[in-house]
């Protein structure tokens, strides 16, 4: 459970992390963001590189909540239906995206925790990814890389739609994820 002042905490750092920078943003200044003494900050929060791993963490939790996901993805149409809950989210939250961009090309990232946070949170989409392993859907990769190729897909659709502006459609969106799973799929699947 996420108390108010540290609502208001994760919510300052959002905005200031996607405004200035993660690097560029003083903790002080995301105390004063949130109206609340930088002993506070230091309160809930250890240091930045703590700070900066809770909002990850909270944004990825987030996501996973909105959109209601029972935990498994076990055909195609979850997959479908996931892709496109996912896309709509994206272009609803344009700052908690423009974070994850700004988090994942940035030195704060440590992959260890990066990890964690897919096993843990994303555990339904690693034992999708396994499957598709297993049954010769998907071309034998390390399963956190397939995962990341997943995930970064989201974002350049996300941030493609967002930065032109163009109108989302069912099928638009679909070909996207017909793009992303191209790149995953074994030769005979890809023939099939």
């Amino acid at each position: 459970m996420v108390t108010a002042k540290k609502q208001k905490l994760l919510d300052a750092a959002l905005a200031l992390f996607v405004e200035q920078g993660i690097s560029e943003t003083s903790t002080a200044s995301i105390a004063k963001h949130a109206s609340v003494a930088t002993g506070t900050l230091f309160h809930h929060f250890e240091n930045k590189k703590v700070l900066v791993e809770a909002l990850y963490f909270h944004l990825k939790t987030s996501l996973v909540d909105d959109l209601a996901l029972d935990g498994k993805i076990e055909n195609e149409g979850q997959i479908v239906s996931l892709w496109h809950k996912v896309i709509i989210w994206g272009l609803e939250n344009p700052d908690k995206m423009a974070f994850f961009s700004i988090y994942y090309s940035s030195p704060w990232v440590e992959s260890s925790f990066k990890h964690n946070v897919l096993n843990s949170v994303f555990s339904f989409l690693i034992e999708f990814i396994e499957r598709q392993k297993a049954v010769g859907v998907f071309i034998d990769l390390p399963t956190d890389y397939i995962a990341m190729h997943i995930q970064q897909s989201l974002l350049n659709t996300v941030n493609y739609l967002l930065e032109h502006n163009l109108e989302v459609t069912s099928e638009l969106i679909d070909s996207s994820l017909k793009v992303c799973m191209f790149g995953l799929q074994t030769q005979r699947n890809k023939e099939a």
